[in-house]
């Protein structure tokens, strides 16, 4: 009876019925006829249902799927469950192929069972394992309706996937091509990301069809996502490229398609979606493709090279889209590989060179604008920047300046940016040149070649500091708080902190929530001893081994987790730790450390390169460092970190107790064991927690197997034995969960679990280390004792399968004993040990000797010391800062950014803090520089107060703009001045303008001892002294011929060989030679001066005046002597007769002596009739010209002076024009002959008519 009423409870619980009339009734009925009552209730709740199930729609197209499968046996039921279950009818419209590409396990089974149910839907292909490539060739063969798409087996999609895309079809007749997006399904946590693939944003929009031709920065890269046109595949040959797998067989299938479909049209479907699976193993293709070989040449020369080849020889350039496609993948390689060249260890030397050339090669059909538009895989400025320096070797338009930090307790603004040079940047702060503080320089690399480099830049601000101005040769972009500004920063729109008042508030020090024992402990020990009244907290989970040891010592201990220590951790103002692991810097989120001071103590001493981690941590106030190398290696100007004043050589705190114990084991005989861990031998982090599972294959490691050998070894026992050692073995605390597995031999010390367990007693207590790469190495070598080395995976270690890349550090260079690589070098160098009475060779001691700059025991105080300093602002060392800008000047110098150089060495000299040597130095350079950026007006203001070396930078001036003759003869006459290249230019234009003296004194001051790069131009001039102008050409080309732009630039032979063609009139020769020239020099004053000569001979006075006013726009008065005439003429005849007065007033006070000058001047008197000032500005040069013979003679006729007209006259030659017979006729009437003036007056005619 009871087991009735149960069942009669659970059926009144579950029957849907809540009247007791019918209740009763079913009861009845079941008690009657129980196999009638299930029998109808199973009907009637199979219609109810019914009504819920999707209705199976009928349409307009056919489709086919077509599946490579190969080990898919776990998903299959899933996808064939979401196709079989489409809302468009599966039986009607839709076929699936799947070919087996050579499966191993149960995957055949599984489609034979589906296939059973769905005989005319379903079709199943077998082949030999060929890849995922061969496999879908193979199924398109078999397809025969409209539509085709490739949904992999491990991925599914929307129950209305083919009912949504029917009706798009069914209306959109011009649709070639269909794509939808993707979700991402995960299997490990069974959760859905929607909206969050790369290629999301070509769904956001309202523009759903477009052609494909205008795709623009659209992009499909998968064919799963998309329908095609059965017909467009088979009629244009396409197939999936069986050579580049992995990962662009997509890629290029959709390439090829838009190809042959230009003029059709796309539609971005976004009411359905596909979902994507990421496996729980990781095993899917796109997590192993990178280990692949053909990852880095095949897909290059079979996919991208093909794809843009295929483009440009049918529409002659690469559509955006296309472009965008290749960099979709370009980010991706180039992510991988600048944080770890060290991925690609398994290509030869010869594979990365050909992956590198491939590399560029196809970056010559990206264009730079197309960089700076691609928005994806977090394709930022970093990453754009490095591309278009390393393929295109071009710059960005402008700098992206950051402002990281401003930090009013320390007076520093810190910014960063990336270029490929920072010698162009100049920085402002309230208007006044600021010379950096510190200067941080980060090289990125790309297969050893430059990518791009990162500045960090400190500089000194104040309370009145107000804006921050950066120039640059480019458009400077400033940002901070995510907002844009251009140029000029306003530092007071930005939030002064308040300075933090240390010693008020508590202070926490943690090691690990699991672990104490290291620096943070012994810090602890050491405040609470010295500086009783601090307040302060050791954190530590409660079922930490040590939670009880550090009780027994009075820590004041804070559960990790606990409210206690959230409270406290809000309060405090110093947090001191040996790690900085995330889940403790960032416990309430990123800004957790904003208003604290954190204080990195570290756990070692730091070898290996850790900056992509330890660069991330958002705030570090104190790291501190123990050894030199180290203390340059992370503090450095050129480190890989972008740590700077903030690091601190202050040595580690737990080395204090460490070498106070140590004095109480000097004959210990104990060898320790510590080896460091291997990301890929243990299991992954828990979620959410820093414990890692454990992997199951752990004893199959070659780290498990070769440390297993040496414990277990009889060698090791038989040595132990024969000399009286002892051996303890202390694995890494992420492999002490496998310490079971080692099975440890009874003479083997294991004390990790021991409640009182200290790493450091084991080390005071031992006479040698042995360990593989860990850091301990480090705390052995403090103590001047043995290490022995044991890298059986060096080749591999630093590949990407640890956590660092390798640093500084070098174990054969720099380490501290010698290395073995197999287990028997091993046992031979233990051997050695022990038989040598533990006594280290000499060249090791050395290393250890020297190693750390404090063994007085003092690190500790050190390290509070400099936290307490932490009260004040940095500070600043003026030396520093100069050493700074003297490196700038010499970089500015380098690369022959003179205008940059100047600037730079005026400020230098301004801070009036060099010695006499250094300025006479500086001042010279000031001087270059100012010559060599062509700031002549600055350069001749300054001679004046150089008046010992004047003569030498106008002679200079001279050759350069000026009387080339002048400044040859003073090279020519002053023995010991002058650099070769002045010597040599001096000499060409001696000889140019015939000038024999200076000539022969040059020939003779030069010799035949120069450089074999300037031995052809002595060639050259020995032809000139010889006038032979055409062979001194042809010597010239040739010459030029051979050299690169900057030599070109330097020496200016195009400029003499376009002289040489003005002087042989080849004004088209002399034209061509002054275009290459201005190729590659800038706004060059001597080929606008050349321009201005050949617009001269030309007749272009408007080119000759624009050439000038180009070169000598801020003073006009350095304008050649021979051009100023000309100059003058079209000035006045702009209409500017004011300047023009103004300035032939400085002209003739310059050249007193110019004839043609005073000529133009005379000429302008006459004109105005005043014929004494005429007579008085040409006395001196009467005999200079006919022109101004004639203007004088006319003068002193006008003057009634017809004795000296008459003696000047009769001295001037015959001249048949009217000019010349008027004058005749003036002075034949003074001396009253009517005949002779009546006969000139005919001629005055005759020439006018």
């Amino acid at each position: 009876m009871k087991l009735l009423d149960d069942i009669e409870k659970k059926l009144v619980e579950k029957l849907p019925v809540r009247d007791k009339i019918t209740l009763q009734r079913r009861l009845n009925k079941l008690k009657r006829d129980p196999e009638a009552f299930f029998k109808d209730s199973y009907y009637k709740r199979k219609e109810q249902i019914k009504k819920y199930l999707p209705l199976k729609y009928e349409g307009n197209n056919q489709f086919t799927i077509v599946s490579a499968v190969y080990n898919v046996e776990k998903y299959l039921d899933e996808y064939f469950d979401s196709i079989v279950k489409q809302s468009l009818n599966f039986k009607k419209h839709i076929q699936i192929i799947l070919v087996d590409d050579g499966s191993t396990d149960h995957s055949a089974e599984i489609i034979k069972r589906w296939q059973a149910k769905f005989p005319q839907n379903i079709h199943y292909f077998y082949k030999e394992n060929g890849g995922q490539a061969s496999a879908r060739n193979l199924g398109l063969q078999h397809v025969e309706t409209e539509w085709v798409t490739f949904i992999d087996p491990d991925d599914f999609v929307s129950p209305n996937y083919f009912w949504e895309i029917d009706k798009v079809l069914h209306l959109e007749k011009e649709v070639t091509l269909i794509s939808v997006p993707i979700a991402v399904y995960k299997e490990n946590t069974r959760s859905y990301s929607y909206d969050t693939a790369p290629l999301s944003y070509c769904f956001k929009d309202n523009i759903k069809k477009i052609r494909i031709s205008d795709l623009k920065n659209k992009i499909q890269l998968s064919v799963c996502t998309a329908l095609f046109k059965t017909k467009v595949i088979q009629n244009n040959g396409l197939c999936f490229d069986e050579k580049i797998k992995p990962s662009f067989e997509d890629g290029k299938f959709v390439a090829d398609y838009f190809l042959a479909q230009t003029n059709e049209y796309i539609y971005f479907l976004d009411t359905v979606y596909y979902f994507y699976r990421t496996r729980e193993d990781g095993s899917s293709t796109t997590n192993t493709q990178w280990q692949k070989k053909e990852k880095y040449i095949d897909v290059f020369k079979y996919g991208y090279l093909v794809v843009f080849e295929n483009y440009m020889k049918k529409y002659n350039n690469v559509p955006l889209n296309i472009q965008f496609t290749f960099l979709y993948f370009a980010i991706q390689y180039i992510k991988l590989l600048i944080k770890n060249e060290q991925a690609v260890s398994f290509l030869t030397n010869y594979e990365k060179e050909e992956f590198l050339r491939l590399f560029y090669k196809c970056f010559n059909y990206i264009d730079k604008q197309t960089i700076m538009q691609f928005h994806l895989h977090g394709c930022s400025f970093f990453y754009k920047s490095g591309m278009i320096n390393l393929f295109k070797n071009e710059e960005v338009n402008f700098k992206m300046v950051y402002v990281n930090k401003i930090d009013y307790s320390n007076n520093l603004i810190e910014i960063c940016f990336y270029a490929k040079d920072d010698v162009s940047m100049e920085y402002y702060i309230n208007g006044k040149y600021s010379i950096p503080a510190f200067r941080k320089e980060k090289g990125y690399s790309f297969l050893d070649k430059t990518f791009i480099n990162e500045y960090r830049i400190w500089l000194l601000i104040d309370e009145f500091s107000t804006t921050l101005e950066i120039k640059s040769k480019s458009t400077v972009k400033i940002v901070y708080n995510k907002q844009e500004y251009t140029g000029n920063f306003l530092l007071n729109t930005t939030t002064k902190n308040n300075p933090i008042s240390i010693t008020e508030k508590p202070w926490i020090f943690i090691d690990k929530e699991t672990k104490a024992d290291d620096n943070a402990e012994h810090l602890y020990r050491y405040i609470a001893k010295k500086h009783p009244n601090q307040p302060i907290y050791f954190v530590l989970n409660k079922d930490s081994i040590d939670w009880t040891r550090l009780k027994k010592s009075n820590f004041n201990l804070l559960e990790f987790n606990s409210p206690l220590f959230k409270r406290i951790y809000k309060e405090a103002s110093v947090i001191f730790s040996s790690h900085c692991d995330k889940y403790f810097t960032e416990y309430f989120g990123r800004d957790t450390l904003k208003d604290k001071k954190f204080v990195f103590l570290q756990h070692g001493v730091i070898m290996h390169d850790l900056s992509e981690w330890l660069n991330n941590v958002p705030k570090i106030d104190i790291f501190c460092t123990s050894t030199i190398p180290e203390y340059n290696f992370i503090g450095g100007e050129k480190s890989p970190y972008k740590y700077s004043y903030e690091v601190k050589l202050t040595g580690l705190a737990r080395h204090d107790m460490l070498m106070r114990k140590a004095k109480k084991y000097k004959s210990s005989k104990n060898i320790v064991i510590i080896p460091t861990w291997r990301n890929h031998v243990v299991g992954p982090l828990k979620s959410g927690k820093v414990t890692r599972e454990l992997n199951p294959d752990f004893k199959n490691t070659d780290y498990f197997k070769h440390w297993y050998e040496f414990l277990h070894s009889h060698e090791v026992k038989r040595i132990l034995d024969e000399y009286g050692y002892t051996l303890t073995f202390i694995p890494h605390p992420n492999i002490t969960d496998y310490l079971p597995l080692f099975n440890l031999p009874d003479y083997i010390e294991s004390p990790i679990n021991a409640e009182d367990f200290s790493i450091q007693d084991y080390l005071a207590r031992s006479c040698l280390l042995i360990t593989d790469y860990s850091s301990i190495t480090f705390d052995m070598a403090f103590l001047e004792r043995g290490t022995l080395y044991y890298q059986f995976d060096a080749d591999t270690f630093f590949s990407g399968n640890h956590t660092s890349n390798k640093g500084y550090f070098d174990y054969k260079r720099d380490g501290f004993g010698p290395i073995a690589y197999s287990l028997q070098e091993l046992l031979d160098n233990l051997q050695k040990f022990v038989m040598n009475h533990r006594r280290i060779y000499e060249s090791y001691k050395t290393r250890l000797k020297n190693l750390y700059p404090n063994r007085d025991g003092k690190n500790c105080k050190r390290i509070y010391d400099v936290v307490m300093s932490l009260q004040e602002p940095t500070r600043v060392i003026d030396e520093d800062r100069l050493s700074l800008l003297k490196n700038m000047i010499n970089r500015s110098e380098s690369i022959h950014a003179w205008d940059l150089a100047a600037r730079r060495i005026q400020v230098l000299l301004d801070t009036g803090r060099l010695d006499t040597e250094e300025t006479a130095d500086y001042r010279h350079r000031y001087l270059n520089a100012l010559f060599e950026s062509k700031q002549f007006n600055t350069l001749q203001n300054l001679l004046p107060d150089y008046p010992d070396i004047a003569g030498y930078w106008h002679a200079k001036m001279d050759l350069y703009i000026g009387n080339a003759v002048k400044g040859a003869e003073f090279f020519a006459e002053n023995e010991h001045i002058g650099t070769q290249n002045d010597l040599l230019v001096a000499l060409l234009a001696a000889l140019f303008h015939q000038a024999k003296r200076p000539s022969e004194k040059l020939f003779a001051r030069i010799g035949t001892d120069l450089p074999d790069s300037y031995q052809p131009l002595l060639a050259v001039a020995q032809k000139l002294s010889e006038q032979n102008y055409f062979v001194a050409l042809a010597l010239l080309k040739t010459y030029i011929d051979s050299l690169d732009d900057r030599k070109k630039g330097y020496l200016k032979p195009e400029l003499l060989a376009s002289y040489l063609c003005m002087k042989l009139g080849n004004l088209q020769g002399a034209h061509q030679f002054l275009v290459a020239f201005e190729n590659h020099t800038q706004n060059d004053p001597s080929c606008r001066i050349a321009i201005a000569r050949l617009a001269k001979l030309r007749g272009d006075s408007e080119k000759l005046f624009t050439q000038l006013n180009r070169a000598f726009e801020e003073n006009l008065l350095l304008i050649p002597e021979d051009l100023t005439v000309d100059y003058l003429k079209k000035m006045y005849a702009t209409g500017n007769t004011d300047g023009e007065g103004y300035l032939l007033a400085q002209l003739r006070q310059k050249y007193p002596g110019n004839p043609s000058l005073a000529l133009y001047e005379a000429e302008k008197l006459a004109q105005n009739q005043d014929w004494e000032s005429v007579t008085k500005i040409l006395a001196d040069f009467a005999q200079a010209s006919p022109e101004t013979m004639y203007l004088y003679t006319t003068a002193l006729c006008r003057l009634k002076n017809h004795q000296a007209a008459q003696r000047y006259f009769d001295s001037l030659s015959l001249q048949d024009t009217a000019a010349y017979w008027k004058l005749a006729a003036e002075i034949a009437e003074a001396k009253g002959d009517k005949a002779l003036q009546a006969e000139c007056l005919k001629k005055q005619l005759a020439c006018l008519e």
